[in-house]
C-alpha cells in the first residue's frame, strides 16, 4: 500500500522544473519503489520504531531527498539500495533555499540556511552503512569541494514526528551558497513553513530568475535544454552565478545564527 503521490518517469525540462517533487504529507519507509506510509508499515512488519532506525544514520531532507520520485531516481543512477525510514519533523529558525547553482538534469537545487522565525517542514533519512556513499556519491559530497559537503547539523531545533531523540543529525550543505535575490537567500515557495521571512519562488519563477541574468531574452525551454544537454554551458553559467553566490544576512557559527561578515 502506499500513501505518496507519484511524479512517474520525468525527462528533460518536465523534470528540471518540477524540482523538488512530490513529497508525502507524513512518515514514511521507502521500500525501493513506493512510500509506504509508517503506521501501515509497523502493522505489517510488526516491528517498533527504535527498532527500525537501528544502526541508522539520520540526515536531514531539506530537499527532494524527501522525495520518493527523487529516492527512486538514486536508486537507478547511484544505486541507492534497500529501504530507507523517511522521518517527518519541523526544523526552527531555518528555511530551505535555492543554492546558486545549475544541477544536471537542469534543476535549480536546495539547501538549508538559517532564518530567525521561521519553522520549516522537512524529514529526516535514516540511511544504514551501505547506503550513505551512495547518498553522498549522488549530492557529490564523496570529493573534496563537490556540490554540497556532508556534515553535523549543529543549529538545533529539530523536533521528529515520531517524538524521538535521533542524537547526532547531518545535514547536505552547498559548497555553491544561496542564491541572493537582492542579497537574501531566496526560498523555495515549495516546502512548507511558518514565519518565512525570505523570498519565496518556484522553481519555474526561480529558473525564470537565472535565465534572465545569465541569457536574457532567451526562451526558458531552450535555456533549461541547455543547460541539461550541454556540459560546458552549465559550468560556464554555474561559474557566472557565483555572482549571485553567497550566505545571505545570516550564517552558523558554533550552532549559533549571527550576522554574516
Amino acid at each position: 500500500m502506499t500513501g505518496a503521490p507519484r511524479d512517474g518517469r520525468l525527462e528533460g525540462i518536465e523534470r528540471a522544473l518540477a524540482y523538488p517533487y512530490s513529497i508525502p504529507s507524513g512518515s514514511y519507509v521507502f521500500d525501493g519503489e513506493d512510500a509506504i506510509p509508517l503506521d501501515d508499515y509497523f502493522s505489517e512488519r510488526g516491528i517498533s520504531f527504535s527498532e527500525l532506525i537501528s544502526g541508522r544514520t539520520p540526515v536531514l531532507a531539506a530537499g527532494s531527498n524527501a522525495s520518493p520520485y527523487q529516492l527512486r531516481t538514486k536508486r537507478e543512477r547511484f544505486g541507492l539500495a534497500g529501504e530507507i525510514p523517511v522521518i517527518k519533523a519541523r526544523l526552527s529558525g531555518f528555511d530551505v533555499v535555492y543554492s546558486a547553482r545549475i544541477t544536471s538534469y537542469g534543476s535549480v537545487p536546495a539547501t538549508l540556511r538559517p532564518s530567525p522565525g521561521t519553522a520549516v517542514d522537512l524529514f529526516v533519512t535514516f540511511l544504514n552503512e551501505e547506503q550513505l556513499f551512495p547518498m553522498d556519491k549522488s549530492e557529490d559530497a564523496h570529493i573534496k569541494n563537490g556540490n554540497y559537503r556532508r556534515e553535523l547539523f549543529t543549529g538545533g531545533g529539530l523536533e521528529m514526528e515520531e517524538e524521538i531523540d535521533p542524537g547526532e543529525v547531518w545535514v547536505y550543505q552547498s559548497n555553491r551558497g544561496c542564491l541572493l535575490l537582492g542579497g537574501e537567500c531566496a526560498a523555495l515557495s515549495a516546502i512548507s513553513v511558518q514565519g518565512r521571512r525570505l523570498p519565496a519562488l518556484s522553481q519555474k519563477e526561480v529558473q525564470e530568475w537565472v535565465r534572465d541574468h545569465l541569457v536574457p531574452g532567451a526562451p526558458l525551454d531552450e535555456f533549461i535544454r541547455e543547460n541539461i544537454g550541454d556540459k560546458a554551458i552549465r559550468d560556464a553559467r554555474n561559474e557566472r552565478l557565483k555572482e549571485w553566490a553567497g550566505e545571505g544576512d545570516w550564517a552558523v557559527e558554533g550552532g549559533q545564527v549571527v550576522d554574516a561578515p
